[in-house]
């Protein structure tokens, strides 16, 4: 679905515009949910591609601002700043 990092560890509840991760070495800040298109319709049974909506959906996408870089790698620990 063109995701940079897929993140199943974190309640996408928790997520909003503002919050910082740290994921791996790499900081970020979110900053708006990606909303999803008919683009990504082939992805879903039904092609209810509308499951990804933040406010509808078991899964979001998100759009995030990298703050300092570095490695991720597979497994790498995230963690959501207060």
């Amino acid at each position: 679905c063109g995701e940079n990092f897929t993140i199943g560890a974190i309640a996408w509840s928790r997520i909003r515009a503002g919050v910082r991760l740290t994921i791996g070495e790499v900081h970020c800040e979110v900053s708006m949910p990606a909303l999803p298109c008919s683009q990504n319709a082939q992805w879903f049974l039904g092609g209810d591609f509308n499951l990804m909506h933040h406010e509808q959906g078991p899964v979001s996408r998100w759009y995030a601002t990298v703050l300092n870089g570095g490695e991720v790698r597979p497994g790498d620990k995230v963690v959501l700043e207060p």
